[in-house]
Order: C-alpha cells, then sequence, then structure tokens
C-alpha cells in the first residue's frame, strides 16, 4: 500500500540523537533515517550534494522520498536531507513491506536502477543483497521441512491446518520470491554474469582499497584486477609450501641434501645457487598471459646453462602463443624436440578471438645439444582421465 503526503519541517527527527533509528518528537507522522540503512548505498560528494540542495531550492523536490510504514527513509536520504537543510515542505510515500529483510532489499535496488553506475560498482551493490539472499534461502528450506512435517500428520488431523498454515507462510516469504543460488539471483538482479559477480566477489573480500577505488573509477577492468589477485594468491599459495616442505625436513642450506629448494625469481638464480651442467629435467608452466611471453627468452637461457648434456627443458605453452614462444627459445641454445599432446576433459575453454574450443594443451620438449637424454620411449598423447607413468624424460 502507497500512501502519498506532505510533512512539515516540525516532524523531522533530532539529528543529535545517537541511537540506530534518530526518533523524531511524538509527532505519529514522523520521518527519520537509520545509520544501518544509509550505510547500504554509496554517499554523494559534496559537490554532488550541493548541486541536488540548489535544484530543490530552485525548483523544488519532484521525486518524493520512499518511507516504510515506520516512518524510516528507504530511499531519498540526499533529498531528506537538502530538505531538512533548506527548510522546505517534504513529500514522501509511505511504502509497506512484509519484513526487514524486504524494506533493505528494496532501498539496495532502488539505488541500483537510480543510478549511473559501472560493472564494479553494480556488484559492490549486489554483494550488499548476499545476507538477505542468503536469510531468505534460510527461511524458505525452513518453510520446505516445515511443509514436509505438516503433510505427514496422521490422517485424522484436520487437514485444512496444512493448507491455512502453508498459505501463511507463503504470505510472508512471498510466493513469488525468487529461487535458486544465492549468486545467480544476485547476478541477473545487477545485470551481470554470475562469472563477473563471482569475480567481483573475490576483488571486494580480496582488493586492496587502491584496486576498488580505480575500479570505482572506471581506470581498469575487474577481470584485470581479479587476475592479479588471483596471482597474488598462488604466490602466497607457493610460499606456503615452500615454507612447509622446508619445515619437513628439506634443508635448502645442507650440501647432502637431495632437495633444494629455492624460492624467488627464476631470473635471479645464479650459479652459486644452481651450478653450471647439473640439472637433468625442468619441468614448468609459465604464465600464459602475453605480458610474461618474453620471460621464456631467460628461461631458455637459464636452462642451457644449468642442465647437464642431454637434460630436457619441458614446459606448458598457450596455443595462441606458440610462434613468440618459437621465437623467443630459438637464440637459447637449446634444440626443439618435439610437442606433446595433454588432453583434458570436462568443459572445454573457448578462445573467444579465435572461436575454438580448446580440448588439449600442449608441452612443448627441448633438449639440450643434439640429443635429449631418453630412458624409454614414450607416446605424445597424455590422456589425463589414464594413470601415465612418463619416466622417459
Amino acid at each position: 500500500m502507497n500512501i502519498y503526503t506532505h510533512l512539515n519541517m516540525s516532524s523531522f527527527s533530532d539529528p543529535n540523537n545517537n541511537n540506530d533509528i534518530n526518533k523524531s518528537s511524538t509527532n505519529t507522522s514522523r520521518i527519520s533515517t537509520k545509520k544501518g540503512y544509509m550505510n547500504l548505498i554509496p554517499p554523494l560528494s559534496e559537490v554532488e550534494f550541493d548541486s541536488l540542495k540548489q535544484s530543490i531550492k530552485e525548483e523544488g523536490l519532484h521525486i518524493p522520498v520512499i518511507v516504510n510504514k515506520q516512518g524510516i527513509v528507504l530511499d531519498g536520504h540526499h533529498r531528506f536531507r537538502a530538505c531538512k537543510e533548506l527548510g522546505i515542505r517534504l513529500q514522501f510515500h509511505t511504502k509497506e513491506f512484509k519484513n526487514s529483510l524486504d524494506d533493505r532489499q528494496f532501498l539496495i535496488e532502488v539505488n541500483l536502477r537510480r543510478r549511473q553506475l559501472n560493472e564494479f560498482q553494480r556488484v559492490e551493490i549486489g554483494y550488499l543483497l548476499e545476507d538477505i539472499q542468503k536469510e531468505k534461502a534460510k527461511r524458505r528450506m525452513s518453510l520446505g521441512g516445515y511443509i514436509v512435517g505438516l503433510a505427514n500428520k496422521k490422517e485424522d488431523d484436520n487437514n485444512n491446518e496444512v493448507g491455512q498454515r502453508v498459505a501463511s507462510m507463503d504470505a510472508t516469504l512471498g510466493a513469488s520470491e525468487e529461487k535458486g543460488k544465492v549468486s545467480q539471483i544476485i547476478a541477473k538482479k545487477i545485470g551481470v554474469s554470475t562469472a563477473t559477480y563471482e569475480r567481483g566477489k573475490k576483488i571486494i573480500q580480496k582488493g586492496t582499497e587502491d584496486q576498488k577505488n580505480s575500479l570505482r573509477r572506471g581506470n581498469i577492468g575487474l577481470t584485470n584486477v581479479y587476475n592479479q589477485i588471483r596471482r597474488q594468491e598462488q604466490k602466497e599459495e607457493q610460499t606456503r609450501q615452500v615454507q612447509e616442505a622446508a619445515g619437513g625436513g628439506c634443508h635448502a642450506d645442507t650440501e647432502s641434501s637431495r632437495v633444494k629448494l629455492i624460492h624467488g625469481d627464476f631470473q635471479n638464480i645464479d650459479a652459486a645457487a644452481i651450478g653450471d651442467n647439473s640439472i637433468d629435467l625442468i619441468f614448468t608452466d609459465p604464465p600464459y598471459d602475453k605480458e610474461w611471453l618474453p620471460s621464456y627468452e631467460p628461461l631458455g637461457k637459464l636452462a642451457c646453462r644449468v642442465l647437464k648434456e642431454g637434460g630436457s627443458l619441458v614446459m606448458y605453452a598457450g596455443h595462441y602463443a606458440l610462434p613468440q614462444i618459437f621465437d623467443y627459445m630459438k637464440n637459447s641454445g637449446l634444440k626443439y624436440w618435439w610437442e606433446i599432446v595433454v588432453k583434458h576433459y570436462g568443459s572445454p575453454r573457448l578462445l573467444q578471438y579465435q572461436r575454438v574450443y580448446v580440448m588439449w594443451k600442449p608441452l612443448l620438449w627441448f633438449g639440450r645439444h643434439s640429443k635429449a637424454f631418453v630412458i624409454e620411449d614414450i607416446t605424445n598423447n597424455i590422456d589425463t582421465h589414464k594413470k601415465s607413468n612418463y619416466r622417459g624424460f
């Protein structure tokens, strides 16, 4: 039910009241703000607020403030503040909701629809709906369990009771309420894909304030920042694994140890860390991003220095980058030996530009000097669904 009315300035709430809800005087038509609700919406800058205030002063309030039946502002916090500071009459709608969850959801979604927001800003507002949607999902599950319990009542019970209680609970939760996974529901509401929303969540939870501010200003793309965070997480995980292994008896500073752990940038590895002609095999999976392609050249030169005669460098590579990788490797001193197909299963990855679904990954094999040392014959096709014992390198 919507009620349209006016309010004189005498019924505004006291701004010095520090309670969660700033209650006004005894006027029954009071309007108030709730700090918890105000924190759910992105604030206007002072310049933007001054512009809004000047517009209301010159032209009046064209869009009424929306409040719930308790008189708490749901939409129009800045208009409410402007009218209060100007001392002009407030116009407002009263909107009734079934529960406080719907209150909060309306507040968030109305700002989502009204404002000009970029992708990350939409994700930020959508993220505010997480707790609401999770609570609604919990209530739906409770309702489902209760209905099953009622349906299993003995036959001599009053069957009308089941229908009456279900109807009552449907009215409370909303029979037309969206159902499904929380991330999917929110992504649909904010107009992005579920994958984009999940990446945005990762940035909200793990990103730095500098990264978030750059996204809000539109200076960088959401996927770019997400990849930065993923690389940092991978680096931290590698550090953790190295420290865990070192703590378990692998001592990097013991010459007699069969295992030597070196943590750092491979381009900074010198002869003191790894001697010349001392390694049989280097097996690696370099990053596939274009920015990392130049690292193949120093990788090839390092391999040529540290590999024994007949030693092998075996590495994964991105399909799109094969021509560039071979260019970087041609001056390394290594000899191209073969390409091995590593077949993958599950959902294939689509390369958008080439419009090709990728079902396998190339494994490039380079050897030091004229011939790679091979223990036994191998096939050039690795099936990841089958157990493979590649002892050949």
